[in-house]
């Protein structure tokens, strides 16, 4: 009997080990793969401050561009006040510049589309910070990109229907210098400048760089503090 009981408290006891050595073994693969989530999310997290730098150099040079068809419109809407007292080819060359030198934004999206896909956005466990990025890539770059469109589908309306009602782009000389097609085309550059170019130069400086700025130094921050 003695040696039955002691047989019966081995192999308990080897059982016992067996178990929770599988149990260790388990716990430590779940934390080694956590683990790995972790620095994958990390890595798609770095990718997204590498896209933010770049979409903030796009900002400037868009702003630059941007500040250039500003005083233009100025230019030409001051111009067709007074028509006859053109240059036709500083009207020409300024009509051109505006109808090909209007670059708008268009952020990139590609390290947030794949953290949401692969749900790495809760491995940051950093619910401000999610929240901050999400508002940026699923509100604001809309908002940029929708009235970009818009922005841009107004004005090549204008210079592709309205402008060559007065201009040739060829022979760059005027077709025409009826006041009223003056006056019409002037109130559409107007409304061009006053409603977009002015509105975008407002948005990109004062809201989208603001948030961009903000987020660069968050997400910077962030790495940073988890290296």
């Amino acid at each position: 009997m003695t040696r039955k009981k002691t047989s019966w408290r081995r192999m308990s006891g080897e059982a016992v080990l067996i178990i929770s050595s599988v149990f260790v073994a388990i716990a430590l693969e779940s934390a080694w793969q956590d683990r790995q989530n972790f620095l994958a999310a990390q890595g798609a997290l770095g990718q997204m401050l590498e896209e933010l730098r770049q979409d903030r150099a796009d900002l400037d040079e868009v702003l630059d561009e941007q500040h250039n068809l500003d005083s233009t419109y100025r230019r030409v809407i001051s111009w067709l006040a007074d028509p006859e007292s053109l240059s036709e080819q500083e009207f020409g060359e300024a009509v051109i510049f505006l109808s090909y030198s209007n670059r708008t934004m268009y952020p990139r999206r590609s390290a947030w589309t794949t953290m949401v896909a692969s749900g790495q956005l809760q491995l940051l466990n950093n619910a401000e910070l999610v929240t901050k990025l999400g508002d940026l890539h699923e509100n604001l770059y809309l908002r940029l990109i929708t009235n970009g469109n818009a922005y841009d589908k107004d004005l090549f309306t204008t210079m592709r229907e309205s402008v060559p009602r007065i201009w040739d782009y060829i022979e760059y000389r005027f077709l025409t210098l009826d006041a009223s097609e003056i006056a019409r085309l002037r109130g559409e550059l107007q409304f061009i400048h006053y409603t977009w170019n002015q509105w975008y130069l407002e948005f990109l400086t004062e809201e989208y760089g603001a948030v961009l700025d903000e987020l660069i130094a968050d997400v910077d921050a962030y790495l940073v503090s988890h290296q």
